[in-house]
């Protein structure tokens, strides 16, 4: 089976998720590829041998395509078999004119195991003294050496583009290994931006990568800011258990003979074979269920599930579908 992602949207990256069904088992895999934004599900064999429909969901983190949406308009995305809908996307509000310290990441288009970071330190332009930023790298990956870059830059009026003005010597910059850095950018009154990237150690699984900033300076408050990537993942489900459920009629003018039981009993059967039985009461009003039942067989064949009443004194019983109908027996009158 194969779902396209509508085209106003895109993925981040190469994705592989399971589809489990109700009790955590897994029934099938889904591969979602960002070029060509089809996610192609392939189910096991006891799914693909049911004899039966199956309903099911699962869902995956998906960006805008800058390329095709622009800011402060109205989109319609085309969900095909689903329908449209309508989706309004803001304007854009570039950053807090008192900010000082921002961060945020995304993963590689066409490497799901490189991360990119990008760190905003004084959009505010205060005057701070020995300013260092600390970069602490969060897990399931590692620093990429040497990509690290530090620039003085001057950004538009509306803080949507900047222009680099001069970098760092590399010698402000010491890389703590694999796990971090940090730089001595001295007296700052101007805004900065630092760049560099990670390399996931778990081959890009993770459905999102984090990491943590500091700023100090002598005459600030230390700032810390923590971010992830987008979300990057999936993740589906699909129904393979079944519920039965029914009701008891009572047909006896009101127990007017005082002949109805405190309860009965329904018995139920998988494929001729009883599994399982309730007590049914006037305190369930009569009703009962049987809840997660097996849809399938582990070939994929369907089921046959049944359920049946056991007698009841002086009464006839009625089976319509799960629902049953108990009629008292007429009292037989004497023949003089």
């Amino acid at each position: 089976m194969s779902v396209n992602v509508p085209d106003l949207l895109t993925l981040s990256k190469d994705i592989t998720f399971e589809i489990k069904d109700e009790a955590g088992n897994i029934i099938g895999t889904a591969v979602a590829n960002h070029l060509t934004g089809v996610v192609t599900v392939t189910f096991l064999k006891l799914v693909e041998n049911a004899t039966s429909d199956i309903k099911g969901s699962f869902s995956v983190w998906v960006n805008w395509d800058e390329q095709k949406v622009e800011e402060d308009t109205r989109v319609v995305v085309d969900w095909k078999d689903g329908g449209t809908t309508e989706v309004n996307i803001g304007p854009a509000t570039g950053p807090d004119k008192d900010e000082v310290l921002y961060k945020w990441g995304w993963v590689d288009e066409n490497d799901s195991t490189l991360i990119h970071w990008q760190v905003r330190i004084n959009y505010a332009k205060e005057n701070i003294q020995k300013a260092i930023y600390t970069d602490i790298i969060g897990g399931n990956q590692n620093l990429v050496s040497g990509s690290i870059s530090v620039a003085n830059v001057t950004y538009s009026s509306d803080g949507e583009n900047y222009n680099v003005d001069s970098y760092y010597p590399q010698a402000s910059i010491l890389e703590n290994g694999v796990n971090g850095f940090t730089v001595n950018l001295g007296d700052i009154s101007n805004t900065i931006i630092i760049d560099y990237s990670t390399r996931a150690t778990d081959g890009g699984l993770s459905q999102q990568y984090e990491n943590r900033g500091e700023l100090t300076g002598e005459n600030i408050e230390k700032q810390v800011v923590e971010v992830h990537t987008p979300n990057n993942g999936g993740n589906g489900n699909a129904s393979m258990k079944l519920s039965i459920s029914g009701e008891k009629t009572w047909i006896n003018d009101n127990n007017a003979r005082g002949l109805r039981p405190s309860f009965i009993s329904i018995e139920l059967y998988r494929n001729g074979e009883k599994v399982d039985s309730r007590d049914v009461t006037a305190k369930e009003n009569w009703k009962y269920s049987f809840t997660n039942l097996d849809k399938y067989d582990e070939s994929g064949k369907l089921y046959d599930y049944d359920v049946k009443e056991v007698s009841v004194s002086n009464y006839t019983s009625q089976q319509e579908g799960y629902n049953f109908i108990n009629t008292i027996i007429p009292v037989k009158e004497e023949t003089p």
